[in-house]
């Protein structure tokens, strides 16, 4: 078999190359494939990747064929690639398909083909179709779906904390990296601004001033993370990015239950960082009805699963800063997405007013690192 392109987009996804690509991993091993559909999914909420859908049919039965299966693509929208490519977020993904989806203790979607070129900008992932069970993240979801979808991250976090702690995860990008951080505080820099023109009306004169000053403050706020509470986080640990419910027949997993997708921010990090980001994601009544509880018993089960050398004091604080990472975050979304993606848009304005409520409800403008 010759060696296969990477397809530029969608319109590069011939029969031809899917048949050779399922053929390469044993998926199939003589039917050839016809793609009798394609339906682009997650509209506006794949901000850094093009998702779409297709439908299969083979001209001879092979067991375990996939009828459907999902397509992952870099993003066509130029500002948002620029993002994803400073931030190598493509690589990021292909990397935890590869080493850490196998044993991971979350479900994650069967990867059915996976390539990338040498300077990661073009990639193809075609992964197991996991249905509709996904959750509205600008909906805000419910206090329980969030509440055990928190419980399950962090049995995920305990599992890989000593993973990194004896360096056995040397793909992964370690968030203290020099030059990683010298990108988000670039990146931030570059998008505070346009961010606070794009939602002006978002910011009380705290949050504005916090924003403006926070410029000065992203390399210590990066830095100041407890290196032995470091474990593999998700990085976009988001509603949309959670399938809760029936999910399709595997072996090994119950099929009700959850499945997390989108794994290009993953990175080693202090797990409370997807902690905060999810709790900041989600409708700011939710967050405020279960957060106690959450900090609470996603402690003790790090604790309970042989984290050490993490008081809660720490985490608390830790907790607190993280907020502030999510305002790098949406304040980096907010200053370069494309303002055309209307579901992008809203996707941002809610993630920007549900952490600066997050942001003055914890006062976490006292806990900005010197």
């Amino acid at each position: 078999m010759t060696e296969l392109t990477i397809p530029g987009n969608l319109e590069g996804l011939t029969d031809s190359w899917l048949t050779e690509a399922l053929r390469s991993n044993g998926v199939i091993q003589n039917a050839n494939v016809t793609i009798s559909r394609t339906d682009e999914i997650g509209a506006g909420t794949g901000l850094m990747g093009s998702l779409a859908r297709l439908y299969l049919e083979y001209d001879t039965p092979e067991e375990g064929a996939p009828e459907t299966l999902v397509v992952k693509l870099p993003t066509t929208s130029p500002e948002n690639l620029m993002v994803a490519l400073t931030l190598n977020f493509y690589q990021r993904e292909v990397n935890f398909y590869r080493y850490a989806a196998p044993i991971s203790k979350f479900r994650t979607p069967k990867t059915y083909y996976i390539d990338i070129d040498d300077s990661g900008q073009s990639f193809v992932l075609l992964l197991e179709d996991l249905g509709e069970a996904v959750v509205d993240q600008v909906e805000g979801g419910s206090g329980e779906t969030s509440y055990k979808a928190l419980m399950e991250l962090a049995r995920f976090h305990a599992q890989f904390a000593p993973m990194v702690q004896n360096d056995e995860l040397d793909w992964a990008l370690n968030s203290m990296d020099t030059d990683y951080v010298a990108l988000n505080d670039a990146l931030y820099r570059q998008s505070v601004e346009p961010a606070l023109k794009n939602f002006e009306s978002h910011f009380s004169p705290t949050t504005r001033k916090l924003a403006l000053d926070l410029a000065d403050k992203i390399t210590p706020l990066m830095n100041a993370q407890v290196k032995e509470a470091y474990t593999l986080i998700h990085g976009d640990f988001r509603l949309d990015n959670l399938f809760m419910g029936r999910l399709p027949p595997r072996e090994g997993f119950p099929e009700t239950g959850l499945a997390v997708v989108d794994w290009q921010i993953c990175c080693k990090a202090e797990g409370p960082f997807d902690l905060a980001y999810h709790l900041c994601n989600i409708d700011i009544s939710i967050r405020r009805e279960i957060e106690e509880r959450v900090l609470k018993d996603y402690y003790e089960i790090l604790v309970s699963n042989g984290v050490k050398n993490y008081p809660r004091d720490t985490f608390m604080i830790q907790y607190r800063r993280f907020i502030l990472f999510s305002l790098l975050y949406s304040i980096s979304i907010a200053g370069t997405l494309d303002l055309a993606n209307e579901r992008g848009v809203e996707l941002a304005r809610t993630y920007l007013d549900r952490t600066l409520a997050a942001i003055e409800d914890h006062r976490s403008y006292e806990v900005v690192p010197g």
